[in-house]
């Protein structure tokens, strides 16, 4: 390590190559280090103090205590949408910067829930056991109703939002949608009604969650809600697993309140083997993989490199959570 060069901290668990970052930072004389989460009360003493931007993961926790000792940070890039695991108070009282990339997989995001929608409504998982195990029934169980004229409801009015609206149009399903920010303007020239949270609950056929997580959305839809669902509707999670309790919606989906789920992230992530969760044959899961492309991940770790660059060279960040003085 070069210990004459501004050094950048890479906090991430799930990738191996950084060389679309090092082709951002290097050339502009930063010097890259990485680090594993077994590896960072090692790393702590050797990097905190000596960062001048730290790049990091969605699932990589930065509290306040381990902000306090990044004594020379003038920004944190997160890489992803969601930024919860960044404590932002602590981050702006020690003038950093907090940045995320809020729209860098809006179309593999939106492509993503569509899928669900699709294999959730035509039983394509469900199928693929069955003809898998030896058995050839194209009916089942559950009779499978004609997806035009269902109804799609949108918990959330952002930038996936509005994209799942987009193309859900094309499949001839009536969109409601609830987000009391959102411009009701925007949601009549998508052709999606405004609607309350109780009212996309009791009337949608899918309902599917677009909306970030934070201490006032955490365990958004529990007991509650399922209650209020329509019998046989499905629920669709490409957001964030604390937003639902998951232990009501075994409950729901085991008393057959719900048709079905389609989640790619759970409140543990992994999960643990025995959560109950993973023995329901109607729930369709994926390993928070909605947000992935080649085309995103790229975009993904290029703007944020950039963001790390622009702020150490004295420009303002793409997308910050913080206003910094």
């Amino acid at each position: 390590m070069n210990s004459t060069s501004p050094l950048i901290w890479i906090l991430d668990d799930e990738w191996s190559d950084y060389n679309i970052e090092r082709s951002v930072l290097e050339p502009r004389g930063f010097t890259v280090v990485t680090t594993r989460s077994r590896e960072f009360g090692q790393h702590y003493p050797l990097y905190a103090g000596s960062a001048e931007g730290v790049l990091c993961q969605v699932s990589f926790p930065l509290d306040s205590g381990s902000i306090a000792g990044l004594d020379r940070c003038r920004i944190i890039a997160v890489f992803g949408v969601g930024y919860e695991n960044v404590d932002v108070r602590a981050a702006t009282e020690k003038g950093i910067h907090v940045t995320h990339l809020p729209d860098y997989c809006t179309e593999e995001v939106s492509d993503h829930c569509l899928a669900m929608l699709l294999a959730l409504s035509r039983r394509i998982v469900w199928h693929d056991r069955s003809v898998r195990a030896g058995r050839w029934d194209p009916h089942g169980q559950r009779a499978v109703r004609r997806l035009r004229g269902q109804t799609l409801g949108l918990i959330g009015f952002g930038r996936v939002a509005r994209m799942v609206a987009a193309k859900a149009r094309g499949f001839g399903l009536a969109i409601k949608a609830f987000d009391p920010n959102a411009d009701l303007g925007a949601m009549g020239v998508a052709g999606v009604i405004p609607s309350s949270l109780d009212d996309v609950l009791a009337t949608s056929d899918f309902v599917s969650i677009h909306v970030p997580l934070t201490p006032r959305t955490r365990g958004l839809i529990g007991a509650h809600e399922f209650g209020m669902m329509k019998s046989g509707a499905f629920l669709i999670n490409t957001s964030r697993g604390g937003l639902i309790d998951e232990d009501a919606l075994v409950a729901a989906l085991a008393g057959s309140k719900l048709a079905g789920a389609a989640l790619d992230v759970l409140a543990a992530e992994p999960p643990d083997r025995r959560n109950p969760i993973l023995g329901l044959e109607n729930v369709i899961l994926t390993p928070h993989a909605a947000y992935a492309s080649e085309t995103s991940l790229v975009e993904l770790k290029r703007r944020s490199a950039q963001n790390v660059a622009n702020v150490l060279q004295g420009n303002r960040p793409e997308f910050a959570v913080n206003e910094i003085t």
